[in-house]
């Protein structure tokens, strides 16, 4: 009589809390979390009825120090026996788009909103790598479509972006990545990204000032396009003039590192630029495209009609 007792009540502690119900709720297992942590946090979220029956179960199948890190969606219409099973397995990977232009900053931010590493984990990573005497990421996260498990390793995150970024970008020399960075972000239309790198590939052979706006708007907005308000994107005289080395109506040359991680058109663009008599460019605010020009006069002027008056 006592085992059947027994037998019953586990049955019944097992069972899903609420059957039937379609809710679900993000239930997180942390790195290095520990077993008897794992069955209170279920409890406390109403996902199973016993922690106690929980922890017997997993025991007796053998699963209790298998359950994987991660971010899962889980119902209180699943019984212990499923949350065994699917905790088991691990959560479901995660599908990630990069967008062209995102920044480290940018995709730091992407991959903590998705549970896939903690907010500023991928910012600290390649602040150590720089420390170690490597380059930054910035530039190296290419933009794609990616699978990604939730509360990855950070090394396993980066690890995928690079070898992601040698199979579609290749050898390219880091002096045309940060081109390419610069391009993804000056201009928009292919055509115009072409002619854009024709001139500020003749500007660096002259020992021109490239004088590219989006180089000094990644340093003002410390490295976040996509999170910096567009106020702060204005750039005012005094930027113009600060002793970043990321000022490039004050120093000569590409800045030290990308300022954006560029897509495929835009590293084709910085490995085959097109010659042209132009010299400036300005972008048009109606249309997006770029507007150029042969000489200082005839910049002055395009600026004047496009952006000022």
């Amino acid at each position: 009589m006592v085992v059947v007792i027994f037998f019953l009540s586990s049955a019944s502690a097992l069972e899903p809390v609420v059957p039937g119900s379609s809710e679900k709720q993000e239930f997180v297992i942390n790195i290095g979390q520990g077993f008897k942590e794992i069955a209170a946090a279920l409890q406390q979220q109403g996902l199973i009825k016993s922690a106690w029956w929980f922890k017997i179960y997993s025991l007796l199948v053998g699963r209790a120090q298998q359950f994987k890190p991660g971010h899962y969606q889980l119902s209180p219409a699943l019984s212990s026996v499923e949350l065994v099973e699917i905790l088991m397995r691990g959560p479901e990977d995660v599908t990630v788009i990069i967008q062209e232009g995102g920044t480290l900053v940018d995709i730091d931010h992407q991959l903590s909103q998705l549970g896939i590493i903690k907010a500023g984990e991928l910012i600290e990573f390649n602040r150590l790598r720089q420390l170690a005497g490597e380059k930054s990421l910035e530039g190296f996260l290419f933009p794609d479509t990616y699978k990604l498990a939730a509360a990855s390793p950070i090394s396993r995150v980066v690890t995928k972006f690079l070898d992601n970024f040698q199979e579609k970008a290749g050898e390219i020399k880091y002096q045309d990545l940060i081109l390419a960075s610069l391009l993804e972000k000056e201009a928009a239309h292919p055509q115009d990204r072409l002619l854009a790198s024709g001139i500020l590939t003749k500007r660096l052979q002259l020992g021109m000032l490239l004088q590219v706006d989006a180089a000094n708007v990644y340093i003002k907005c410390q490295g976040a396009y996509l999170t910096c308000p567009d106020e702060q994107r204005q750039l005012t005289r005094a930027d113009l003039k600060s002793d970043s080395p990321y000022n490039t109506y004050r120093l000569k040359g590409l800045p030290p590192t990308p300022i954006a991680n560029p897509g495929k058109e835009a590293i084709v663009a910085a490995l085959n630029p097109q010659s042209s008599k132009y010299f400036y460019y300005i972008s048009n605010p109606q249309t997006g495209r770029l507007i150029f020009s042969q000489d200082l006069d005839e910049h002055n002027g395009n600026r004047y009609k496009y952006l000022i008056r």
